[in-house]
Formats: C-alpha cells, structure tokens, sequence
C-alpha cells in the first residue's frame, strides 16, 4: 500500500479475522488541508492480503490504541498524519535506529514486490497487489529480478523431459509416420523419426485433436 493509502485506512475496512484489508480511499493534502479521498485510479480500490505478522502487529495496535473505528494511524495528538511530520517525527529516527540508509517511504512497498517476485509470486498477483491496472508497470519496475526464472523454466523442462518418470520421453520410431509427399518418403528412412510419448497427461478431446492436426 502507497503511504497515502496506510493513513487513510479505516478500521471498518481491516478484516483481521481473514487477514485482509480493503483499500477504498486515502488521505490526501490539499488547499484546505487534509482529508480522505477516493484512490486516484480504479484499480486502486482493491482487496490486499495481509501476512500473519501483520494481523498480529495490527491486533496489538488496536488493542493499545483501544479504538474499534476511525482511522488505524493516527497522529501522538490523535489527529490525521501529515505526510512530513510522519516522514521527520517518526521514519527517518526509525531508520536510524535500524541502521537503513537514508530511503523514501515508498522505497519500502518495493523493497516487498521485489521480495514477493524474486519469491516466484506471478507479476500479475503483484500488480493486482499493488492497484496497478495492468502488469506491465509491474514488469517495467521489476523486470531486473525476474531473470532467475529463465534458469526456473530450464529447471522445469529437465523434470518434464527426465528420463526416471518425466512426463515427456523422446525415443526412437519403430514405423515411420505417413509423409505428406513421395518426394519426401522417398528420400528419409525409418531411423530419422522419433516418436514423443506424453506420460501422465490427459487425453486429447476431439477440438484438441482438430487443433493439433491444423498446427
């Protein structure tokens, strides 16, 4: 969630029981100060599952601040946060204690796409995560980890082309198949063909067939 979106979280909308929030609006900054408003796109209003570690920091939150509505984060005085306050007061202290370089807020929801896709989690449940309307923004911003799935896919035509119980064997044609000319027949034999035999998979339906003979 981008951090306009953490401040204008509601109550009403985290749902710790199934570990999921409703992202359906945010707190802005405009002329006449702060207010909540709807998120800037369509995509943007979206259902976010959350981890176990975060229902539990969100349950001891709101059992310490003992409020059941209203905003989640609020201010020491209880008013909506501003965005530099929060960045002075509170962030920038917190990254010294921890020892992180100086980064933007924002820095944090790539550091966690950038977790979840290098994790083997799809571009497209990251962008769905992220109320982008498309993967492509997703892919443009974090295409740079996603060069461990080449090695991925290789690793995957090994176990289907194995040897001990893959689901593909390669292996030589007893009878060759029929040719589509006598140019052709006549000028290969038997031992040029193989035969690939699909293990484990089901069986072709009839539009299945029609399309395999077309293709």
């Amino acid at each position: 969630m981008g951090q306009s979106e953490l401040f204008g979280l509601q109550w009403e909308h985290v749902n710790l029981g199934d570990a999921f929030v409703s992202v359906v609006q945010a707190l802005v900054e405009g002329d006449s100060g702060l207010k909540l408003s709807a998120p800037k796109t369509r995509s943007s209003v979206r259902r976010v599952d959350i981890p176990e570690i975060a229902v539990r920091a969100l349950g001891a939150h709101k059992s310490a601040t003992q409020r059941e509505s209203g905003s989640v984060f609020l201010s020491s005085d209880g008013s909506p946060i501003r965005k530099s306050n929060f960045l002075r007061r509170v962030f920038k202290p917190l990254l010294d204690v921890a020892r992180v370089p100086a980064i933007r807020f924002h820095a944090l929801r790539h550091t966690a796409n950038t977790l979840l896709i290098s994790s083997g989690i799809g571009p497209n449940v990251v962008a769905e995560r992220m109320g982008h309307s498309s993967t492509r923004m997703s892919l443009d911003t974090y295409g740079h980890v996603l060069g461990g799935s080449q090695r991925a896919a290789a690793d995957k035509l090994d176990v289907l082309f194995a040897s001990d119980g893959g689901q593909v064997v390669v292996k030589e044609a007893t009878i060759a198949p029929p040719l589509a000319n006598r140019k052709t027949r006549a000028a290969t034999n038997d031992a040029d063909f193989q035969l690939v035999e699909m293990r484990r998979l089901e069986l072709l339906t009839p539009y299945m067939r029609s399309k395999c003979s077309t293709s």
